[in-house]
């Protein structure tokens, strides 16, 4: 029996549903530098349709796509298992996976698609056979031409045979580098179950063909205040039935095939009724009613997921992804405020690491003092710092315990810097490759993972090629969005172009960040307000840490001086040391999602979501307590003024209890609900977090 979320008050009385015209209100935080206003979460559900970006995927205990084991949603085909298991229900050897999806391009063009997988696969686009290496590998053309704005069904079969596995599937333009088909571009089907209308009577159940996709239209009178329609499900599934397009107030019942009700719908208005209910196999009726006469059409639809269960990661491993620049040699600027400033608010927001640099001897004795405290730093290494492979290793023992990772130098590309007489990029190569050997080669730094050097624009990696990539151990990237969204260009640019140059190696985001210099007017890098930074900060790191991105560092901490350029202006605090709505949003994210460093919990949630989900995000989290972290937020533009969207989670894992945090408001829950088994709410375009307590 599905219950409604409801909120938690004193003392125990057990579970009740809320009134349907109430509504359970986040509370707001007194901080005056927090402007976002209250937000709903209802318990009611009010969607027909279930989709979620990526492809539905399909795994089995063979290699004939016969004994399926799980269905998830995975957001690429980008996989290198090795040797090891998809999933704890599937065989490390021995297993195939079906993808399938709606496909989106951006350009009218040919678009020429590439498979690489150990062992076998075959990829299908709009029903056509573009790629197949299953039992012989076959010469076909694996290009066709895709119009933008279209949907095309994509279909892709892998299946490994033994030893290693992976699967990759990638695709290219002329408009368009070659790149793994993003998350962006993808939407997992959902499937609807309607059928023709039925008789009135319960002695006459029409029986639905839940293959059908025909919408049931019919209608009740006065002679006529009952239909009855019958259904039959072959595994636990997530249905979601409306009714709409009334002239009367109808309901709608759910029952088992017994007769008992199950649920009932029960909203004011003629608009639309709607249930959503979990259902375990066996056989099912709905009925369409009226307690009093009336004459109305009505059109029912219905919309079926089977159970999604999605591998949630490490809370700590996110939060480990959070890092910020500073300039703490900068001693005449408001970074000279290191023991009353830098350090208090360090330690407040949870930042465990900072990027940083310089030939300062006293700036080192500030990242051991910070180390002390958990916060590690990347040592930036750059000649224009007095910074050569010479010194960079006493440098580096200097700053001891504090420092985790090198990095070469900073956008080389952007300026006319030499080294030894060599410009870009011959400068760039000679410097990067002698600091590396520098730092490998003293027995107390060898450990230390050294980062490529950043591009300020990827295209000017170019002609460095690849040869960058043997002198370092992570990638480099410093991906502005130019006051857009995070995501702006980062898909089609960044990432392909950062891979490319670094042979693929795993990326660490050195800068990326927003100013507040509304007034300067001689930067092409748009300025955003203070409260659009405050939403489009949390999102970036979240953004980021989706697409692999290890860890992210924003730019910057601090305000340098109290003046209306963009430069003094990317911080999160005032140059006066007054924090700005940004720190106290990602403040307050940190503090919610925290975890004792190191834990591992990688457990599965089974949930879906419903309602308004365009340009939904989200990203499932777990801490080392068991609980989820469900985080929502929307990929939109954002101005000061709250955009909200109305949006169901489904909880089909059994629940204990649900709490919602608005982080841009507070670090404590805004609403409590016990044994949910859906929360509806307003998801912002900043994040909002979901925690959920299964039961044990």
């Amino acid at each position: 029996m599905v219950l409604d979320p409801t909120p938690s008050m004193q003392g125990d009385l057990g579970s009740f549903s809320l009134p349907k015209n109430v509504t359970a209100a986040l509370s707001t935080d007194p901080n005056p530098d927090t402007l976002f206003p209250a937000l709903n979460v209802v318990a009611a559900s009010s969607s027909t349709t279930y989709g979620a970006m990526g492809f539905k995927a399909e795994y089995f205990n063979d290699t004939n796509l016969t004994q399926r084991a799980i269905i998830r949603t995975d957001p690429t085909i980008d996989f290198n298992w090795g040797r090891n298991s998809p999933n704890q229900a599937v065989n490390s050897d021995n297993f195939s996976v079906r993808w399938t999806g709606q496909l989106y391009p951006l350009y009218s063009e040919a678009y020429t698609f590439s498979a690489d997988a150990d062992d076998r696969i075959r990829v299908w686009v709009n029903d056509q056979l573009l790629i197949d290496r299953w039992d012989v590998p076959s010469d076909r053309n694996p290009t066709i031409n895709l119009d933008a704005g279209q949907n095309y069904s994509i279909r892709v079969e892998y299946a490994e045979i033994g030893g290693d596995a992976s699967a990759r599937l990638q695709w290219s333009s002329p408009s368009q580098t070659r790149e793994i088909i993003p998350q962006s571009q993808l939407k997992s089907p959902f499937i609807s179950i309607n059928t023709n209308p039925g008789a009135a009577l319960m002695s006459d159940v029409r029986d639905i063909d839940i293959n059908s996709l025909t919408p049931i239209n019919d209608s009740l009178s006065s002679e006529n205040l009952s239909d009855f329609y019958r259904f039959t499900l072959t595994q636990s599934t997530a249905i979601n039935v409306t009714i709409g397009s009334l002239a009367a107030n109808v309901d709608l019942k759910l029952l088992n095939e017994r007769g008992d009700i199950i649920s009932t719908s029960a909203n004011d208005g003629t608009m639309m009724e709607s249930i959503a209910a979990v259902l375990s196999a066996g056989t099912y009726m709905l009925q369409v009613f009226s307690n009093q006469p009336v004459n109305t059409q009505y059109v029912m639809t219905s919309a079926i997921a089977d159970t999604i269960r999605e591998r949630a990661r490490p809370a700590d491993t996110f939060i480990d992804s959070i890092g910020i620049n500073t300039h703490l040699r900068y001693t005449g600027l408001t970074y000279g405020r290191f023991d009353d400033l830098v350090v208090p608010r360090l330690k407040e927001m949870g930042i465990r690491h900072i990027r940083d640099g310089g030939n300062d001897p006293n700036l080192y004795p500030k990242l051991r003092r910070l180390a002390e405290n958990g916060i590690k730093t990347t040592l930036i290494m750059d000649p224009r710092d007095g910074v050569t492979p010479d010194n960079a290793v006493s440098l580096i023992k200097a700053g001891m315990p504090g420092i985790e990772m090198v990095e070469g130098p900073n956008e080389w590309d952007a300026g006319n810097m030499n080294y030894k007489g060599a410009t870009f990029p011959d400068g760039l190569r000679l410097y990067q490759s002698e600091l590396y050997r520098a730092v490998k080669n003293d027995p107390m730094t060898s450990k230390l993972p050294v980062l490529i050097p950043s591009m300020a624009q990827p295209e000017n990696a170019e002609p460095l090629g690849s040869s960058l990539a043997q002198f370092s151990d992570y990638a480099n990237m410093h991906s502005y969005s130019g006051g857009r969204i995070p995501s702006f260009d980062f898909d089609r640019r960044w990432l392909p172009l950062t891979r490319k140059y670094s042979d693929n190696k795993t990326i660490i985001a050195t800068e990326t960040g927003y100013h507040n210099a509304i007034n300067d007017r001689e930067t092409t890098h748009k300025a955003v307000t203070e409260q659009v930074s405050a939403k489009y900060i949390p999102r970036t790191f979240l953004e980021f840490f989706n697409r692999g991105v290890k860890r992210t560092f924003l730019y910057e901490f601090l305000d340098q001086r109290p003046l209306p350029d963009a430069e003094n202006n990317f911080g999160i605090i005032r140059a006066d040391g007054t924090p700005k709505p940004a720190f106290y949003a990602l403040r307050n994210m940190i503090q919610v999602l925290n975890d004792k460093p190191g834990s591992t919990a990688n457990g599965a949630l089974s949930y879906y979501f419903s309602g308004d989900v365009k340009d939904l995000r989200h990203m499932l989290l777990q801490k080392s307590s068991g609980d989820f972290y469900l985080v929502m937020w929307l990929n939109s533009e954002s101005t000061d003024a709250t955009k909200t969207q109305r949006v169901t989670v489904n909880l089909l894992t059994p629940t204990q209890q649900a709490a919602t945090f608005l982080p841009n408001r507070s670090a404590s829950a805004t609403a409590t609900f016990n044994t949910p088994s859906r929360v509806t709410m307003d998801v912002p375009d900043a994040p909002i977090i979901l925690k959920v307590v299964p039961k044990t």
